[in-house]
């Protein structure tokens, strides 16, 4: 079992079917709400990303992920940023998601 860092440390924590992944803080800088990096069956509904000021980040960013299913996403994000980033996603499903249909 890997030992996992001190709470404080954490940016992000996914917890899915199929795995538990909690990120440092010093490796956070690819998404500023949610983080998906190899997950399998990946399903969120109304989420809702806001801003104390502008962060030029995407507010999603999902790698390796096999089956994604979105429902109701909302983000703030700062003009010209792109509210998601999806690389290598297979079955993904978006509904009622207007931000992430740009």
């Amino acid at each position: 079992m890997p030992a996992w860092p001190a709470e404080e440390n954490l940016c992000a924590t996914s917890r899915t079917t199929s795995i538990v992944e909690k990120v440092r803080t010093d490796t956070c800088s690819s998404a500023y709400g949610l983080f998906a990096r190899h997950v399998r069956d990946l399903e969120r509904a109304n989420l809702n990303f806001s801003l104390a000021s502008d962060d030029f980040r995407p507010a999603l960013e999902c790698v390796d992920v096999n089956g994604l299913e979105m429902d109701n996403f909302k983000a703030q994000l700062a003009e010209g940023v792109a509210a998601a980033s999806f690389e290598n996603v297979t079955g993904r499903v978006i509904r009622n998601s207007p931000v992430l249909e740009r």
